[in-house]
């Protein structure tokens, strides 16, 4: 299953932490996300792209690993 684009939003940002874990409040209210991203938190989650903890959430490798196919596709489309 290829991530939606909000999803791929999300990822982005998870993925730009480098391995940190990101406060949820910060996703809830970053200029970077759109409003309607941060109800996406748990398809993250239950795809297995992201890991979470106490109001905290973690890209997986598996998470780096869709962004990677994703970029690649993009990339062969051009």
């Amino acid at each position: 299953m290829n991530p939606t684009q909000a999803q791929k939003r999300l990822l982005t940002v998870l993925e730009n932490a480098r391995g940190r874990w990101v406060p949820m409040r910060w996703l809830d209210t970053t200029p970077l996300l759109h409003e309607d991203d941060f109800p996406l938190i748990p398809s993250l989650i239950e795809n297995g792209w992201a890991a979470h903890k106490l109001r905290s959430i973690q890209i997986t490798a598996a998470g780096v690993a869709a962004l990677s196919e994703i970029r690649g596709e993009t990339r062969s489309e051009r």
